[in-house]
């Protein structure tokens, strides 16, 4: 009841702690002394927190989406909002009042029990001066007395004995919808230097899941495109996991059958919702240990599949529901319809990926989308026929752009390159004008690079990769060595793949400053 914001420091959680004990102390004394006024006549033995516990079910009245995220029980119900009444039109004054203000109005209240005319009066007083620093917002305030005149002198301040709060809330405004990190934000972000944690999730989860849930909403109020799409009378729909509206959107034109799509591994809050259990005890999830796992390993596990599970439903799949239940039906589940998909496709090679429990609605369609290598352009043929040992291709796809790397970490890669004076570095670097490999004679950068086609090439000795599925696909199909640096999203997972192969080795970014680039390449270069 009384506490700090989380996250809390280490102080906070020893006051919270301690608010705790005494808090429930104190709601123990509250228990005994009607305990002792009903034990004589009730029954001698009779006890407070027993017939509590005997709940067949315990009414919350708050919004749990607005309030703090806490384990609960099947017995707890949330029902936040139901006794509150429909918003009815303003009454003409108060329809003049908002309309006449030059920016809005800022509503206070202090519901009825708290009268705002008993507060002190050097209270009001700092009250009135914060509103006089806004002149173009009206203050809309609910007091008690209107013999005070407390507002006199403040021309844009209104009192009320009473005000129709519900209906005052409810006036409509506009909203501008902005999504605050761009992509921009995101690469900085993914090459931070730093091993990469819960934490570093969650903020990339939550750059992802506003996106999403703001442009599911756009995309279901589109009242022309869905008309559009409903009148197709499609038979079947095809969609990707990661963007949950796809659920929403077939429902709301009427696509009674679905498969489900994952364009990387198949995540186990996945198959939870499928009837399928997960393993987290050999089965490592997005961060993990490499298995065989050690019991340290195993409890590291079962911590991150039971934190990310609650990540991806807490930031990808309540936000979609908040936005689709209002428009397409108000019990819609995210987890209730991926169950329901004929299939799940799975765009990871199951020879590679780590051996997991499925179903027979999950196929693996690893390598699907990839193209057929062509002959390479003359001028990468040359490249390649002239290296004397041969090539090694540095790609990070397209979000992880090479010319956003720290300074740092670019002479890291540049002095491991080094090392192999033999041997061609052929590196994807966005940006020509920053002149990166000037001085490096073995270095030859590019802004795009034919990857499908050099993979084939017989000059090419290893892959330095981000981890990206489609990268991992097209370097074990070909069997070039990977030395894999993973950077974000299920790129740690692929990289412990990697590793669990034998097929290339998994380095993190702070492996890499620490100057263990060399390290693997020798590794890869010159074991047998």
């Amino acid at each position: 009841m009384i506490g700090d914001i989380p996250p809390l420091s280490y102080t906070g959680r020893a006051k919270n702690l301690f608010l705790n004990i005494l808090s429930k102390y104190m709601m123990l004394n509250f228990l005994q002394s009607i305990e002792e006024v009903v034990r004589p006549i009730v029954r001698p033995d009779f006890n407070a927190e027993e017939q509590l516990g005997k709940s067949a079910f315990v009414l919350v009245n708050v919004d749990e989406h607005v309030d703090f995220n806490r384990p609960i029980s099947h017995k707890v119900v949330y029902i936040g909002g139901f006794g509150q009444t429909n918003p009815k039109p303003l009454e003409p004054k108060y329809e003049q009042i908002l309309n006449s203000s030059e920016k809005g109005v800022v509503l206070i209240s202090f519901g009825s029990v708290a009268q705002s005319y008993l507060m002190p009066p050097e209270m009001k007083k700092k009250f009135l001066e914060a509103f006089a620093e806004f002149p173009d917002v009206t203050f809309l305030w609910k007091y008690e007395k209107d013999e005070d005149n407390v507002a006199a002198g403040y021309e844009n301040v209104i009192t009320g004995k009473w005000l129709p709060q519900t209906d005052l809330l409810v006036i409509e405004r506009p909203v501008d919808f902005e999504i605050t990190a761009s992509m921009a934000d995101m690469q900085g972000d993914i090459w931070a230097v730093k091993d990469q944690d819960f934490g570093d999730m969650q903020k990339m989860v939550k750059i992802l899941s506003t996106a999403h849930s703001t442009l599911c909403k756009h995309q279901l109020q589109d009242t022309k495109l869905m008309n559009q799409l409903r009148q197709e009378k499609f038979d079947l729909a095809l969609g990707e996991t990661f963007d949950s509206c796809y659920y929403g959107v077939i429902e709301h034109i009427g696509i009674k059958n679905h498969v489900t799509v994952f364009s990387s591994a198949f995540l186990d809050i996945a198959g939870s919702m499928m009837g399928i259990p997960s393993s987290p005890s050999h089965l490592p999830g997005m961060i993990g240990d490499v298995p065989p796992l050690s019991y340290t390993g195993r409890a590291k596990n079962l911590l991150m599949n039971v934190l990310s599970q609650y990540l991806m439903a807490k930031a990808f799949l309540q936000p979609i529901e908040e936005v689709v239940r209002p428009i397409v039906r108000p019990d819609f589940v995210v987890e209730e319809q991926l169950g329901k998909s004929a299939f799940v496709l799975v765009n990871v090679d199951e020879h590679v990926d780590f051996n997991r429990p499925i179903s027979h609605k999950v196929v693996y369609i690893g390598g699907f989308g990839q193209t057929n290598p062509k002959p390479l352009e003359p001028k990468y043929e040359q490249i390649m026929s002239s290296s004397k040992k041969g090539v090694v291709l540095v790609s990070f796809g397209s979000v992880a752009q090479s010319y956003l790397m720290p300074q740092e970490m670019k002479k890291k890669f540049l002095e491991a390159f080094a090392e192999f004076p033999d041997v061609t570095f052929l590196w994807k670097y966005e940006k020509d004008e920053d002149n990166v490999a000037a001085g490096y004679e073995n270095v030859i950068t590019g802004k795009w690079l034919p990857q499908t086609d050099l993979l084939v090439h017989p000059k090419l000795l290893a892959f330095i990769s981000h981890g990206g599925a489609n990268s991992i696909a097209e370097a074990t199909v070909t069997g070039v060595p990977i030395i894999c640096i993973p950077l974000f999203g299920d790129q740690p997972r692929n990289g412990l793949v990697v590793e669990y192969r034998k097929v290339g080795v998994n380095l993190n970014k702070k492996e890499v400053m620490e100057g263990k680039l060399a390290d693997a390449l020798h590794q890869v270069l010159d074991d047998d």
